[in-house]
């Protein structure tokens, strides 16, 4: 797995500083936008984030967008990209 890279730490960071002023589903377009950033860090394709989590290309597509998704899927990519979701989640009410 790989070590998270400070660009995402700062990306993480700045999200958590404004989660609070966002509505609810910006609050999720914002997590899809950084797991997007994220796989493309790592020079993942939506069809290799989908088969490593046993799901479709779709799914991950619709993650990535804050559109429906499910929490499994999410805690999975999350896994495979070895990211701290506590950190987004520490702040929300």
């Amino acid at each position: 797995m790989h070590q998270f890279m400070n660009k995402e730490v700062f990306i993480v960071n700045l999200i958590m500083e404004n989660i609070e002023l966002i509505s609810s589903h910006e609050k999720l377009e914002y997590i899809g936008l950084l797991l997007r950033e994220v796989r493309r860090q790592y020079g993942y394709t939506q069809e290799e984030v989908a088969e490593q989590v046993k799901s479709h290309r779709n799914s991950v597509s619709r993650i990535e967008r804050g559109e429906n998704f499910t929490m499994k899927l999410f805690l999975d990519i999350a896994q495979l990209y070895d990211f701290p979701i506590s950190e987004l989640f520490s702040d929300l009410e």
